[in-house]
């Protein structure tokens, strides 16, 4: 009950900043939230939430990693009222650039994440918060290492990406267009099969208006970003992403430079000038042979493309090569 009267009284802003003048009892309240009561951990939440709500008391809280445990802890209880109360107060704290990286230091903060994020029985509105704080986080240098680090942190994507609910389908494709901005994570994703072919997948039921309604064009580009950002690494690509995209990429794409989305058809053509500069891609530029070049040929003529240069590039690349000049 004392904990549920605190909650009550901190509705009130001026409480808000009082409390802190006795560190006693912020310590005792952040060591509720490891009790198992669900009664107390909606309570410690609660309060949590209105401490957090303020930003005085952000600007004071903002290296106390005993605030961000609490919150993890709350996050893995099970309890979905606790667990989307965690997730609005985390949100809120990891847009401070200094609080992500505390959260990343956290033991088990990232691991109780993608926990929650890939167990079946979690709800689907918990699944959404936990999306949209994973796009949060992964605008963070020192969190796209330390994710991709984490055992299953790579295969939360395919998880995150094969959910139906498109405001989650879209904020995954968006973290993978964030982590894969990376040059070490280019290499990760590079060889993660499972991960290329969901990409490749969900873009061909766009295409094909097969469940589209779930796809939305700002999901489609972020993937093809990520597809983009992988495909511009320095070195030589992976076998794995080279195989997948001769084996199903290339069909795929040429029919997204159909989309008149210019957004788009400009990611794309972005994407094929990425692969026309790999040798070990060049030769499936040939395999492609008519369906390809017709691709260009209508961008060219397309009063809506301004990537225009960027496909003379292709086939100036491309011709290069006696045979594919053929």
């Amino acid at each position: 009950y004392s904990v549920r009267i605190m909650a009550n009284i901190l509705i009130d802003e001026d409480n808000q900043i009082e409390i802190f003048r006795y560190e006693n009892v912020v310590s005792r309240i952040l060591e509720l939230s490891h009790y198992s009561s669900n009664t107390i951990q909606e309570a410690v939440v609660a309060i949590l939430s209105f401490l957090l709500s303020n930003k005085l008391n952000l600007d004071r809280t903002r290296d106390r990693f005993d605030i961000i445990e609490a919150l993890v802890s709350l996050l893995g209880s099970g309890n979905p009222v606790v667990q989307e109360d965690a997730l609005v107060s985390l949100q809120v704290i990891c847009l401070d650039t200094k609080i992500q990286e505390n959260f990343g230091g956290q033991k088990g903060a990232l691991a109780t994440l993608i926990r929650v994020m890939t167990n079946s029985s979690t709800d689907l509105n918990i699944l959404l918060s936990c999306s949209c704080l994973l796009a949060i986080l992964c605008k963070n240098e020192v969190i796209k290492i330390l994710l991709s680090e984490e055992e299953n942190g790579l295969n939360m994507f395919v998880y995150g990406l094969k959910i139906e609910e498109p405001q989650i389908k879209e904020n995954i494709a968006l973290s993978f267009r964030l982590m894969t901005e990376d040059s070490d994570n280019q290499v990760l994703f590079g060889k993660h099969s499972e991960i290329l072919r969901t990409v490749f997948e969900i873009i061909s039921h766009f295409i094909s208006q097969e469940d589209s309604v779930n796809i939305t064009d700002k999901c489609l580009y972020e993937l093809l970003s990520g597809l983009h950002n992988i495909s511009s690494f320095k070195g030589a690509l992976s076998s794995t992403f080279s195989n997948i995209i001769s084996e199903i990429g290339f069909e795929i794409l040429i029919k997204v430079t159909r989309i008149s989305s210019t957004e788009i058809q400009n990611i794309t053509i972005q994407l094929f000038y990425q692969l026309s500069k790999q040798s070990s891609i060049r030769k499936d530029f040939i395999s492609m042979g008519g369906p390809l070049l017709d691709a260009f040929y209508e961008l060219l003529f397309n009063k809506q493309t301004n990537s225009i240069e960027t496909i003379c590039r292709i086939i100036h690349s491309l011709a290069s090569e006696k045979s594919i000049c053929i």
